[in-house]
């Protein structure tokens, strides 16, 4: 009977160690994988900031856009950035839904 009281508390006391073992390098891997995302989406979004200024950046450069700010047609701007910027703002949210 001792000898089987040894054994059951060896195995439960081997258990517990690798539960905990288990659990330390779990929380390992989720810190890491937390940190990885830390850093990448930072990047990732500051290259899509940079499409997108870009893309505004040049339409503001555009005569008929430049013409309707200095005649203050506010109709006129709102159909020039849907005909020229929609495509801009849609092309991430089209290509999250294909993806």
């Amino acid at each position: 009977m001792a000898m089987l009281a040894v054994v059951v508390l060896t195995t439960a006391v081997s258990l517990m160690v690798s539960l905990k073992r288990v659990e330390l390098a779990n929380d390992q891997l989720f810190r890491t994988r937390v940190e990885e995302q830390l850093r990448y989406l930072p990047r990732e979004q500051a290259a899509r900031l940079s499409d997108a200024q870009d893309q505004a950046t040049g339409f503001v450069q555009r005569d008929a856009v430049r013409i309707a700010m200095e005649e203050r047609d506010a109709d006129g701007l709102y159909e020039l950035a849907h005909q020229y910027m929609a495509s801009v703002l849609a092309a991430p949210l089209l290509k999250n839904l294909s993806i």
